[in-house]
């Protein structure tokens, strides 16, 4: 994670830099910038970004007007917002879905899901995963009510009749950013569960 000081450092630098190379160009080839009064604008282009530690505002000739601190405090203000609702994003993704259903999506993910009772925990379960678009049934079956409901005492696997979607795999990835040690302690019991 890059720090945020430094990120906001980072255009400032780069704007100097650029400035800074022109100045040092026209100090070595004087024909491509052939103007005093243009090599103290560049070195005063190159200063401009760090002024607003010192300046408020600034107003130029030619009406041109620069209001620094107020810049600078809606872009922290905005970081500041954008950071309170990527916060609330995530308590959605975690808070959307319980931890059983979501393990019953990993192991349909897993390709093996196992042997099952379609009772109606696991109907109720399937039913959500199937109305927010993350499993689909493989054809011929439509849905839930075409499943066998005992998959316990043959050798059926669920995962030979629900299929995850690429929208249930984005929101497992998803949920593994911003989770990662209980997905992956769901993942390991979907495993010993299969």
């Amino acid at each position: 994670m890059v720090n945020p000081d430094l990120r906001r450092a980072f255009p400032k630098l780069a704007f100097s830099a650029v400035a800074l190379a022109l100045v040092f160009v026209r100090g070595r080839n004087p024909d491509l910038v052939p103007s005093d009064a243009v090599t103290i604008g560049l070195a005063f282009i190159a200063l401009l970004p760090w002024l607003s530690a010192f300046i408020d505002t600034a107003e130029f000739p030619g009406g041109w007007k620069f209001a620094f601190k107020r810049l600078a405090e809606r872009t922290e203000s905005l970081e500041t917002e954008l950071d309170v609702t990527r916060g609330r994003v995530q308590q959605l993704i975690l808070s959307s879905m319980s931890p059983k259903t979501l393990l019953q999506l990993i192991k349909i993910r897993s390709g093996n899901f196992g042997k099952y009772w379609l009772g109606v925990g696991l109907s109720r379960e399937l039913s959500y995963l199937e109305n927010i678009g993350y499993i689909t049934f493989k054809s011929p079956y439509k849905g839930i009510d075409d499943i066998p409901q005992d998959g316990s005492n043959t050798p059926k696997n669920l995962s030979d009749y629900a299929l995850i979607t690429p929208q249930g795999i984005e929101y497992l990835e998803l949920r593994k950013l911003i989770a990662p040690d209980e997905m992956k302690a769901l993942e390991a019991m979907a495993g010993a569960n299969a």
